[in-house]
């Protein structure tokens, strides 16, 4: 069973250089960051990218699409309503 479990690992890794690409191909033009920190992170959900790397013919989880994210150095980053103030001080929601 051990062996079985090994041979199932290496085979993964052996699509991960494949898989990278792919995801650094798709985001090309979704990736945002900031240059002072050398943070940087996706516009697009993990979902979105899984799915279309299923499209592509690579059956992949947005999980694990998350955690190569994270590998390439991708901070995650969830929606949040902006609060701005308006012209007179007082607070305003911007969607």
């Amino acid at each position: 069973m051990a062996f079985a479990k090994k041979a199932e690992d290496a085979k993964l890794l052996k699509k991960t250089p494949q898989i990278i690409d792919r995801i650094r191909a798709i985001m090309k033009y979704d990736t945002a960051g900031d240059p002072m920190t050398g943070t940087k992170w996706t516009r697009k959900a993990t979902r979105k990218i899984a799915e279309e790397l299923q499209r592509q013919g690579i059956m992949i989880s947005d999980k694990s699409v998350s955690r190569i994210l994270k590998e390439l150095g991708y901070s995650l980053q969830a929606n949040r309503k902006k609060i701005a103030l308006s012209g007179n001080g007082s607070l305003q929601k911007t969607c």
